[in-house]
């Protein structure tokens, strides 16, 4: 065969990360434990859950608020007093008008 050999007792190994001496989990995991915010990996998930549900429900009501809030339209009299434009309307209608 050409003079290929394969050498069969090869010295790679793959070592886990317990025996180097890593810890498992995530980055963001290892910065609360490192940090001491939280005590062990089951504690930063938790953690970490949590946020996540806060941010994401305070997201929602910040869309909600900015995306379907009903804006109020207004006309601003000489006086500075503010009139709604659909009270304004009715207004004028009934011949009044209050920026005169």
């Amino acid at each position: 065969m050409h003079g290929i050999e394969f050498n069969e007792d090869n010295e790679f190994h793959i070592k886990s990360r317990k025996y180097l001496g890593y810890r498992d989990g995530t980055m963001m995991e290892r910065f609360l434990i490192d940090k001491k915010i939280v005590k062990n990996e089951k504690q930063a998930q938790y953690l970490l859950l949590g946020v996540s549900v806060f941010l994401f429900i305070s997201a929602f009501f910040v869309a909600k608020y900015v995306l379907v809030s009903e804006k109020i339209d207004y006309v601003v009299s000489p006086e500075g007093e503010k009139i709604e434009t659909e009270e304004y309307i009715k207004m004028l209608g009934r011949g009044e008008n209050p920026l005169n």
